[in-house]
């Protein structure tokens, strides 16, 4: 499984040895007999299997979020792709999923972009995704999904990079931006 930038190399499988389903969100991740289902990887320095970053929020209060790593693994899309996945939840107790893969080619990952774009209920924005130098390196959408819970929606931010593809949802807008902000740098 390819890891997002910054995720420790240290890994632990897990198995799970009967049928199972597991629903993530839009997303669904069907499992054989003795499929690997997913990996925890476990921080180098500390040895659990969260690791923390602070980082400052934008804002006039200059007030410190953390964001601590939960699991991350693998999961297959409704439409058939395999992604990978990392949740997150803020110092506020907001959580946050980070889905991600770095395709062989830019059509794939622009192919899977586009397929997310189009599960949205409303797209609040659309343009050029730019690299630090201001370089056109893929698209950026912000966009609402409809969630599972009856009258509530999803926000996400997604992205593509060349042949990688991320996609940062949760509840609340502010902590899928700062998220965005600190996963690219």
């Amino acid at each position: 499984m390819r890891q997002p930038p910054g995720a420790p190399t240290v890994g632990v499988q897990v198995s799970i040895s009967t049928k199972s389903a597991l629903v993530c969100s839009a997303f669904m991740l069907t499992l054989g007999a003795t499929q690997t289902a997913s990996r925890v990887f476990l921080d180098q320095s500390s040895g659990n299997n969260s690791q923390a970053k602070s980082i400052e929020s934008r804002g006039k209060e200059k007030k410190k979020i953390k964001f601590t790593r939960g699991i991350s693994g693998e999961l297959l899309t409704e439409g058939g792709e395999i992604l990978g996945f990392t949740n997150f939840t803020a110092s506020g107790g907001v959580e946050l999923k980070v889905l991600y893969w770095d395709f062989d080619d830019s059509p794939h990952a622009t192919d899977v972009f586009e397929k997310q774009v189009a599960r949205a209920i409303k797209i609040v924005e659309r343009g050029k995704k730019l690299d630090q130098a201001g370089k056109v390196v893929g698209e950026r959408a912000q966009v609402t999904f409809l969630s599972k819970e009856p009258h509530e929606s999803i926000s996400a931010v997604l992205w593509t990079d060349g042949p990688k593809f991320h996609q940062i949802q949760s509840s609340s807008l502010p902590e899928i931006l700062e998220l965005e902000r600190v996963y690219r740098n």
